[in-house]
């Protein structure tokens, strides 16, 4: 680790979970399965961001006070090889804007099964900022969801004179459209946007980070669109924990056209035929599907402020999107 230390930029070590895992090898020895998240800045010119998560088992005397032996095992990426094709090579449509905004950093998942139709992956706990907000039945714009609200960013970026912010980008962008029964609007949709916070803040963030200005004290150009008095609405950071979700790729960032829901019809047939359960909707008890925009870029300062959505068009016969749906 202080090799590791040495040669990445930022770097941030967290230990997200250890349990017993019976005795060790040798007499009077107990054994630990350390569960581990390591992510670093590459010193290379676009600033790549390596994130790796792993499992330790430790084995360690029987009072605990020393450690005897530690065989450590990668989840994902499991090879250095994967490191270097799905981390540190910038994306071909990402090489278009490498210049205003640095490369996008995407949270290390393990691929633990491919199945007919969808691929389950593990997603490792991670920070992020999410907004909620129902929205107006009046602006069909909105309704798709792919738009970030201006409400969202946390605070201005400065790009220019003697010391521009540094600035680190995130990926995807997430969104989730629910049909609710609003107080303010009746039948409206409820759209949640979800926003990675940069792994070099730990997952301790949402304590470090600049606090969320209340949307109440923002200014009305700041809250574009302005959420209606009487609806519901929310900014916050949140610590999400490991999930283990179902993936199909998607061609649009539109959330409720046909594609968007025939992808979601295809996907939800795919798990009910091999008997999968999907995790539902508290709200509605319908399935929760999410939408993954791997073509925007979320730019953050190093300070923790987060000022700059960077879209990137690409054809849809590529599939460059992803609808998931979180697996009970």
């Amino acid at each position: 680790l202080r090799g590791m230390g040495e040669f990445y930029i930022d770097p941030t070590f967290s230990v997200t979970k250890v349990t017993p895992s019976g005795s060790g090898g040798g007499a009077g020895a107990e054994a630990w399965a350390v569960d581990w998240m390591f992510s670093g800045t590459w010193p290379l010119p676009w600033r790549p961001r390596v994130r790796v998560s792993g499992v330790a088992r430790v084995e360690t005397t029987d009072e605990g006070e020393v450690i005897r032996r530690v065989e450590d095992t990668w989840t994902a990426p499991k090879s250095l090889g994967a490191i270097v094709s799905s981390q540190l090579q910038p994306r071909f449509f990402d090489l278009l804007n490498i210049f205003n905004s640095p490369h996008a950093e995407f949270p290390e998942q393990a691929v633990v099964e491919k199945c007919n139709g969808y691929i389950i992956r593990e997603t490792p706990p991670q920070v992020v900022l999410r907004l909620s907000m129902e929205l107006d039945p009046s602006e069909p714009e909105m309704l798709q969801g792919y738009f970030l609200p201006n409400l969202a960013f946390t605070g201005q970026l400065k790009l220019k004179g003697k010391k521009p912010d540094e600035l680190v980008a995130m990926s995807p962008l997430s969104v989730q459209v629910e049909s609710v029964e609003s107080e303010m609007f009746g039948p409206t949709k409820k759209v949640t946007w979800t926003v990675p916070v940069p792994s070099q803040f730990g997952l301790d963030a949402a304590a470090t980070l600049p606090p969320i200005v209340s949307l109440d004290s923002r200014e009305e150009a700041e809250l574009y669109p302005s959420p209606r008095a009487g609806a519901s609405a929310s900014v916050e950071y949140v610590l999400e924990p490991a999930t283990r979700v179902a993936v199909a790729p998607f061609g649009t960032e539109d959330t409720i056209g046909d594609e968007a829901n025939q992808a979601r019809k295809a996907l939800f047939a795919a798990l009910k035929r091999d008997g999968r359960n999907v995790v539902k909707s508290a709200a509605s008890g319908r399935p929760v599907f999410k939408l993954h925009e791997n073509t925007v870029k979320l730019v953050w300062t190093t300070t923790g402020k987060f000022g700059m959505a960077v879209y990137t068009s690409q054809p849809s016969f590529l599939k460059p999107h992803e609808i998931s749906a979180e697996l009970e």
